[in-house]
């Protein structure tokens, strides 16, 4: 430790006061900005998803005993609307979640936001400090008029902790409540959700209107996740995290069939196209779930769309008689 007293001053003591001076500005210089820099990385850290987590659901389908996996990873930090995302891929889509393939999110102090339109922008998917009691509210685009908004609120119904290999985390018990129009307004379901893990059911866990009119492929409830920090949480809901399994056993993991479509939006006709030569079957449905077209076909097709109203469409394509791709097609009418 060292003083430096600046008392008096004459003209033999001037030069001691401006050297002491410099040497105090040196020091609270060194000790300041370093402090200073490494601030702001500390504040733009987030726990959740981290750069090579992994989640594992497991997949139903509709009218099927099929099982299948349905697979989402962490796979980098990216700028995505002027916030720093980690970005998330998933393999495929499901019919009943209506969200893209790839998701964009990030965590500020505890809540927990990702991309969920144009319209709406970023909303809070999870907020980890809600109690019981406590809801928060996600804005989305409305599923038959897109310009307008619709929410969803999520209510804590009770919470309590689990330890996972040592660490120990928050579970919040809650409530999912519709708050749209007729017919799904007021429709509610419950589910849990983890800290660091998100909602066990799926992790975005959203539209949950169509939980009640699903035909298709949806989640049923998280088997597994997996980070280097957390380690492993199996659920044991399955056998293991990948496995796959029809009514004739089981089965390696197939590659589901992808296919395109054009133009989107749009008006009297869609071109679609599949990147096989396998016999595919194509069915066009409502948001509602109602079958309103549908065609056999190879590779290509052409579906006349001029009689349907102006709204938002799911687009599905099956090949040995199970689901392989869902996809949204939008018809405008301007």
């Amino acid at each position: 430790m060292f003083y430096v007293h600046l008392g008096v001053v004459n003209s033999k003591t001037s030069h001691m006061k401006k050297a002491a001076i410099e040497f105090l500005h040196q020091v609270k210089t060194r000790l300041f900005i370093p402090m200073f820099i490494l601030l702001p990385f500390g504040l733009s850290a987030q726990d959740f998803a981290p750069i090579g987590a992994e989640w594992h659901y497991t997949e139903g389908f509709f009218m099927s005993g099929d099982k299948n996996f349905l697979h989402i990873s962490s796979v980098k930090d990216t700028l995505f609307h002027g916030k720093t995302c980690r970005k998330l891929i998933k393999d495929r889509d499901i019919w009943c979640n209506m969200r893209p393939s790839t998701e964009f999110v990030y965590q500020e102090d505890s809540i927990v936001y990702f991309w969920q339109s144009d319209l709406t922008g970023f909303q809070p998917l999870i907020d980890y400090k809600a109690n019981t009691g406590d809801s928060w509210i996600i804005a989305m685009n409305d599923m038959e008029f897109p310009a307008d908004i619709d929410s969803v609120q999520i209510r804590v119904d009770s919470t309590s902790f689990i330890t996972i290999n040592n660490t120990q985390l928050k579970v919040q018990w809650v409530t999912y409540t519709c708050l749209f129009d007729e017919p799904f307004g007021g429709m509610s379901y419950t589910s849990k959700i983890i800290e660091k893990i998100g909602d066990t059911y799926f992790l975005f866990n959203i539209f949950p209107e169509l939980s009640f009119v699903c035909d298709g492929n949806y989640s049923e409830g998280l088997r597994c996740y997996r980070d280097q920090e957390l380690g492993l949480y199996d659920t044991g809901i399955a056998d293991s995290c990948d496995y796959v399994f029809h009514w004739t056993g089981f089965e390696q993991i197939e590659t589901p069939v992808s296919f395109s479509f054009f133009p989107n939006p749009a008006k009297e006709k869609v071109n679609i196209t599949t990147d096989n030569d396998y016999v595919s079957i194509i069915t066009m449905s409502n948001i509602y779930g109602q079958h309103l077209l549908k065609k056999e076909f190879t590779s290509k097709t052409t579906l006349n769309i001029s009689g349907l109203p102006q709204g938002i469409y799911l687009i599905s394509v099956k090949q040995n008689n199970r689901l392989t791709a869902v996809k949204k097609l939008f018809i405008s009418q301007f």
